[in-house]
């Protein structure tokens, strides 16, 4: 196999996680969510930081609770870049539509960092801010 076929492997294998993600978001199952983090993950949001995949959990479950509650993440196709073969960065460009209409929150732009030291990739590192 090329590298040009690899990275596009890669590629597709990161982005399934995020997908995963979002997969999990408009079904409202942070369990699901959560479990795309690795355990030691960090989020940093607007006005929020968790350390580890349970406190990642935890707020998602809130939010699924209340406000993002039937809601969806409507994004741009993200840019990807491998700092190694096992450590990915992705860039991406998204905006939280609320249940029941087109109306979105304002957007953000996203910063993952993605490993694999295991064998499965996971998020490791999370970060946006308002676009």
């Amino acid at each position: 196999m090329n590298d040009i076929a690899v990275q596009t492997d890669e590629r597709a294998a990161v982005l399934a996680v995020i997908d995963g993600i979002y997969d999990a978001w408009v079904n409202n199952d942070a369990d699901a969510l959560a479990a795309n983090f690795d355990v030691d993950a960090n989020s940093v949001t607007p006005g929020w930081l968790g350390v580890g995949r349970e406190a990642v959990r935890a707020r998602f479950a809130a939010a699924f609770a209340g406000p993002w509650q039937g809601s969806r993440v409507v994004n741009e196709p993200p840019t990807v870049r491998f700092l190694n073969p096992d450590t990915a960065i992705v860039l991406g460009h998204s905006a939280v539509q609320l249940a029941g209409g087109t109306d979105t929150e304002p957007p953000v732009r996203g910063t993952w960092v993605l490993a694999r030291p295991s064998g499965q990739w996971l998020v490791h590192a999370f970060h946006s801010c308002p676009a």
